[in-house]
């Protein structure tokens, strides 16, 4: 037989068991399933790379470096090596020197 939910006899409660009316089967029960969904739903990562070695060591250097910066380009063209003086100079010149801002003084 089939329960009829009968909204007027129905009374919300705020009620959750205590820590400890909770047998601890069920708690590491949980905790295993959680464990075991949770890593069905990570991201298999790829633990080779398709770099050549030589490749690998000149993206490690140029990670190391800071006379240079890799910048995305606009337009979804890329990436870009550009020098950290040059940017820095365009982002003053470009951007900041604009009318849109103006420089505040120490009042």
């Amino acid at each position: 037989m089939e329960d009829v939910f009968i909204p007027e006899m129905h009374v919300e409660s705020d009620w959750e068991p205590k820590e400890w009316d909770i047998p601890t089967t069920i708690v590491d029960r949980y905790a295993a399933f959680k464990k075991s969904i949770t890593s069905l739903f990570q991201k298999q990562r790829r633990q080779e790379s398709n770099l050549l070695p030589f490749q690998k060591l000149a993206l490690k250097s140029l990670a190391l470096r800071t006379d240079v910066l890799i910048v995305n380009c606009g337009k979804n063209l890329g990436l870009a090596v550009i020098e950290t003086a040059v940017y820095v100079h365009r982002a003053f010149s470009e951007h900041l020197e604009t009318p849109a801002y103006k420089e505040l003084t120490e009042e």
